[in-house]
């Protein structure tokens, strides 16, 4: 029986401005998910693909294994097809993105996120629409678990909520590993830990206020995550516009590798 979207938890999202759907991705995906980034962990420097993000005490000469040096893929899911197809674009993610966004679907951004045993560090509060470079409001968020994410190696925070206040200007504090809301306002809020099996997902709005701490545990916790966007806020985010291709079109899947989104006329609407 096909995967479907609980359409109930909408009154989640716009309570708490996330949500967690269980078993988005099956085991036999998660475990070839797995296996692709492993193996791209472990490829030659000049068969990467994407933007390989360091650890930020590798940044600051910290001597690290190659294979932990880094806390992020950035890109790397749109070159690499069993991540795309079995991840970011699995059936059960694209239902969830077109309920919200409608039958036309770009990706901006998208993530393999390794933050691995006793050497992935934090990632501080944010709001990720306080991060880009353009505010893109009609965006949809989501992280999927391949492997087991909990409180002891580092699973998101959220602030249930906190997609209904401003978005708030963020700063770079000395030795911070990116932008960040302002630590006095986070020294205490109350926080939501997500726990995750791996499969499952969490969904939420690009202003929510999320978080994830260093970790300290045996277990490593890699996730693959996304952003989606409307044509129409596609369209109006040119400073983004250089890492946009097309997912979706009138609800069918885009033929892969993906099409680039360049905001023309013809792009958005010549289907």
């Amino acid at each position: 029986m096909p995967w479907t979207f609980p359409r109930e938890v909408s009154k989640e999202y716009d309570r708490d401005g996330y949500f967690v759907l269980r078993n988005t991705l099956s085991e036999s995906d998660v475990a070839a998910v797995r296996k692709a980034i492993t193996d791209a962990l472990n490829a030659p420097e000049d068969q990467r693909l994407g933007h390989y993000d360091e650890e930020l005490s590798a940044r600051n000469g910290a001597q690290i294994e190659r294979q932990k040096r880094f806390r992020k893929l950035g890109g790397f899911a749109r070159h690499n097809s069993t991540v795309f197809h079995r991840g970011i674009a699995a059936p059960g993610i694209l239902e969830v993105m077109h309920h919200f966004l409608g039958d036309d679907l770009v990706l901006v951004y998208d993530s393999v996120f390794l933050k691995l045993a006793k050497t992935g560090g934090a990632t501080p509060w944010h709001q990720d629409i306080g991060l880009w470079p353009e505010k893109m409001h009609e965006s949809f968020n989501f992280w999927i678990a391949i492997d087991p994410a909990t409180k002891s190696n580092g699973c998101l925070q959220f602030v249930p909520g906190s997609h209904k206040g401003p978005i708030v200007e963020h700063k770079l504090y000395d030795g911070g590993l990116h932008k960040e809301l302002p630590r006095e306002l986070c020294a205490t809020v109350t926080t939501h830990h997500v726990e995750l099996n791996p499969g499952d997902a969490v969904f939420w709005h690009s202003n929510a206020w999320h978080y994830s701490a260093p970790n300290t545990s045996n277990q490593d916790r890699i996730a693959i995550a996304g952003v989606y966007l409307t044509p129409r806020c596609a369209t109006n985010s040119p400073k983004a516009q250089g890492s946009m291709i097309w997912i979706a079109r009138n609800g069918k899947l885009a033929t892969w590798p993906c099409e680039k989104f360049t905001g023309t006329a013809a792009n958005v609407n010549g289907y």
